[in-house]
């Protein structure tokens, strides 16, 4: 902790997201174990927390509050009013980072009258090292504490800063994306079990396609649309498969699908 400073983390809201991100903080050594307290009501939960991760627990949202520096909310959004109503006023001096979709800092700023807010969306990648968080910039927030917070993120993959008014688009195109991309896995595996492939070996081919194709994209050097002319002869297999794209409509269903679902995210704010 001597880069950070000494700060603390507390961490509200143990499911599966908050424990990854401390996961993948205490393997990097951004985090040392005595460094963190984390809450849960579930004393099963804690005891499994305690057990696996090496970090202090309690059941008091409260404690965590007064106890930490930077404060991690990884609570539902819907649950976020009642644990500010109770956390809030004890945050002067302090950050506190949600991770809940949706909610704008001006709504959480209802419930905390003093310190500092920041949002971070990441995606459930980030539970095996390889994910995408976005964070709002840093603003009047001390530099050790944004650096932290960063660093939390950025120990378990991808991690930038964007203005809070595109936080519902990265929403879109990563938090909720791992969903999309499981769904069309799921109906071409489906699709070549049709056609006899055995299940197993179509899922395997999806996926390692899937992993592929994004080192591509990230490491080659070319856009989406040159990879993709990359792959089509004229004629051939790949240009006939992206006709069916074109007549049912692929791009403006992609298109609907993120603004559904920024539209919803904007909803949670309402």
């Amino acid at each position: 902790m001597a880069e950070h400073g000494g700060l603390r983390l507390g961490v509200i809201g143990t499911g599966n997201m908050a424990c990854a991100i401390l996961t993948g903080a205490l393997a990097s050594g951004v985090l040392e174990p005595e460094a963190v307290l984390a809450s849960h009501p579930r004393q099963e939960r804690r005891d499994e927390i305690r057990d696996s991760l090496g970090v202090a627990v309690t059941a008091d949202n409260r404690e965590v509050a007064e106890r930490s520096d930077v404060i991690l909310l990884a609570v539902k959004p819907q649950k976020v009013p009642q644990v500010l109503a109770e956390v809030g006023p004890l945050l002067a001096g302090k950050c506190l980072v949600s991770i809940a979709a949706g909610l704008s800092i001006d709504s959480l700023r209802r419930y905390v009258p003093e310190g500092a807010i920041l949002r971070a969306m990441p995606n459930t990648p980030l539970m095996l090292g390889c994910g995408a968080t976005v964070l709002t910039p840093r603003g009047e927030i001390p530099e050790a504490q944004y650096r932290l917070v960063f660093s939390l993120f950025e120990a378990s993959g991808f991690a930038a800063s964007a203005p809070e008014e595109y936080m519902n688009a990265v929403t879109a195109v990563s938090g909720s994306s791992p969903a999309y991309f499981f769904r069309m896995a799921q109906a071409m595996t489906e699709a070549a079990a049709a056609f006899g492939l055995a299940p197993d070996l179509a899922l395997q081919l999806t996926a390692q396609t899937m992993e592929g194709a994004a080192r591509m994209l990230k490491e080659s050097g070319h856009t989406a649309a040159e990879l993709t002319a990359q792959v089509c002869s004229p004629g051939g297999t790949t240009l006939a498969a992206l006709t069916a794209f074109d007549d049912m409509g692929f791009d403006a269903l992609i298109r609907e699908a993120l603004t559904r679902c920024v539209k919803r995210a904007e909803e949670l704010d309402a």
